[in-house]
């Protein structure tokens, strides 16, 4: 038996990728500007080693003490290239991350404008399989008309299940 499900968008048909795309692009309205954030303040990150020859002078004693320490041990504090590198390593990193959840909004936005074209008639068919043209024909009528269609059959009941997911079957 053949039931018509009526005109629908493809949102409506495919209920599963609407709710994927929301998903998606609330995801990436949180990580966009969380990604975006640690970049400005990358931004303003200069490797330094600038103190005043007065607060050299104060803390000499301990700093000489811990470097000795640390050259025995054979550890060398980072160079000022060293930073730079570091701090340019993390922003290439972070700049690739937003370009990728940049590029995951732009499939989500394309997608949703895609989910919602109406003009998709959706049919439901149960019954035996060898009766599903006549009653195809039945249901659309005798118009001449050109038309598309899709037909997705299953005599499976866990790919049904999981077509019920998908798609709108009721």
């Amino acid at each position: 038996m053949i039931t018509d499900l009526g005109s629908l968008t493809l949102g409506a048909v495919v209920p599963a990728a609407g709710a994927a795309a929301a998903a998606t692009v609330a995801a990436c309205d949180v990580a966009a500007p969380d990604v975006s954030g640690q970049l400005t303040a990358l931004a303003t990150f200069a490797p330094s080693a600038s103190l005043g020859l007065a607060a050299q002078l104060e803390l000499a004693q301990s700093i000489v003490a811990n470097i000795l320490a640390s050259i025995a041990l054979g550890i060398e504090p980072p160079s000022l290239a060293v930073q730079a590198s570091a701090a340019a390593a993390v922003i290439s990193t972070l700049e690739a991350k937003l370009a990728t959840v940049e590029a995951q909004l732009e499939l989500a936005v394309e997608l949703q404008a895609l989910l919602g074209t109406a003009g998709v008639r959706l049919l439901r068919f149960a019954g035996p399989q060898n009766t599903l043209g006549g009653e195809l024909s039945s249901a659309l009528g005798s118009a001449t008309t050109s038309a598309n269609a899709l037909v997705l059959l299953t005599t499976s009941g866990v790919a049904w299940s999981a077509m019920q997911g998908v798609f709108k079957t009721s």
